[in-house]
């Protein structure tokens, strides 16, 4: 665990230590403005994710983008759309990222308990099942 003054501090530790130079990092667009800014600082090279008409993701798009991807920041509620995801969509997200080397990371920093039912967790979570660890980033 890893003790931060805020979610963008932690979003901000887990991406650049996650990417590396070049690598892509998907996001919901339109998104919370620093996961692109996050991304850049990282090397990364940030990438939206259309939503559909409402304002959801679509998991077979989502599942074409994320191949080659390094991290897909899933967020839920949506930042700005406040759309919560189903937990059927979460689920086939994050499965098919853990299939494919994909880290998601769970940004989840709105109060969904007033909204509807979603899968919960800490403001943001790193999910992965690969058992390698980035390159330790060299030391200016």
């Amino acid at each position: 665990m890893i003790v931060t003054a805020g979610a963008g501090e932690a979003l901000y530790v887990a991406i650049t230590t996650l990417v590396r130079e070049g690598e892509r990092v998907l996001f919901q667009d339109p998104g919370f403005v620093s996961y692109e800014a996050c991304t850049v600082l990282a090397g990364g090279r940030p990438e939206g994710v259309p939503l559909t008409p409402d304002l959801r993701l679509d998991v077979e798009a989502c599942k074409e983008q994320m191949d080659g991807a390094r991290v897909f920041v899933l967020n839920s509620p949506g930042n700005p759309t406040g759309t919560v995801e189903s937990e059927e969509t979460i689920r086939a997200i994050v499965e098919y990222g853990n299939d494919h080397g994909v880290t998601i990371i769970s940004d989840e920093s709105t109060n969904t308990s007033s909204m509807t039912k979603s899968i919960t967790a800490p403001p943001v979570t790193v999910m992965t099942s690969s058992p390698s660890t980035p390159p330790a980033r060299p030391t200016p």
